[in-house]
């Protein structure tokens, strides 16, 4: 099983930073997330936006390190499992490396849809 990558737009980016942050706060972790320059990807700032859980400090800490390797902040985002349980990938059975792929897509889609 290949692992799955999510088809998501600027409107999922404005959908979840009205969700996750309050009013208030949404101004500042736009001006954050502008950081990441134009060029960055909607799935790379909601990856920002799903590891910082609410917390604006962490908005700013994941904006930099998704300034310094934006690939580090998509794995963590959308398959923590697979990066903790799968680099020693030889120990794994192909069921359990599919099975671990599946929970990570199935956890980022219930939290994408909430």
């Amino acid at each position: 099983m290949e692992q799955p990558t999510p088809d998501v737009t600027e409107a999922d980016v404005e959908r979840i930073l009205r969700r996750d942050f309050p009013a208030k706060d949404v101004t500042r972790v736009e001006s954050l997330l502008r950081e990441l320059g134009p060029r960055m990807s909607a799935r790379v700032v909601l990856a920002v936006l799903k590891l910082s859980n609410g917390s604006i400090q962490a908005v700013r800490e994941n904006v930099e390190a998704a300034r310094l390797d934006w690939r580090d902040i998509i794995a963590e985002a959308e398959y923590p499992t697979y990066l903790r349980r799968v680099p020693g990938a030889g120990r794994l059975s192909p069921q359990q490396r599919d099975q671990i792929i599946q929970a990570d897509w199935e956890q980022y889609a219930r939290w994408l849809k909430r």
